[in-house]
């Protein structure tokens, strides 16, 4: 049995201005489950009118996070989870709390450098796919559809 290396290799986040190295597409795919509370969704959209997902930074983020669950919108685990997965962690980058980077870009990056480096770390991966999620309920809601 051959064993093979891990792939190491770097995947910058998305900072505002820049595009995914993969070519990949912005639009928003249909989720499989709904982790935001949808009863809501006038107050998540009211607050989501303040924030561009790609081109926002570390302290907006959870800040937005916040907001959130004082609304209601969020639970408890739910304004952890989405203010949690600092990608530092997963591609080995140091950003600074007030850099813009593109949330669901560097979200989608850093799911899969887990998956690519380290395949067995299911928790983790499971994690950052809950916190997409949520993203993309937030996405939808900030462009006109429910959350679902």
């Amino acid at each position: 049995m051959k064993i093979q290396p891990a792939d190491t290799s770097y995947t910058p986040p998305i900072r505002h201005g820049q595009t995914a190295q993969n070519g990949g597409s912005t639009e928003v795919p249909a989720f499989q489950f709904l982790l935001v509370n949808t009863e809501k969704s006038s107050a998540a959209k009211d607050i989501l009118a303040d924030y561009d997902l790609h081109n926002i930074s570390w302290n907006e983020i959870n800040t937005l996070g916040r907001k959130l669950y004082d609304a209601g919108v969020f639970d408890g685990e739910q304004m952890l989870n989405f203010s949690a997965p600092h990608f530092g962690k997963f591609n080995g980058v140091s950003l600074s709390a007030d850099e813009k980077i593109d949330y669901p870009a560097t979200l989608g990056q850093a799911i899969a450098s887990v998956k690519r480096s380290n395949p067995s770390d299911v928790k983790s991966i499971q994690h950052l796919e809950k916190v997409e999620q949520m993203l993309l309920n937030l996405l939808s809601l900030q462009s006109g559809g429910k959350g679902s």
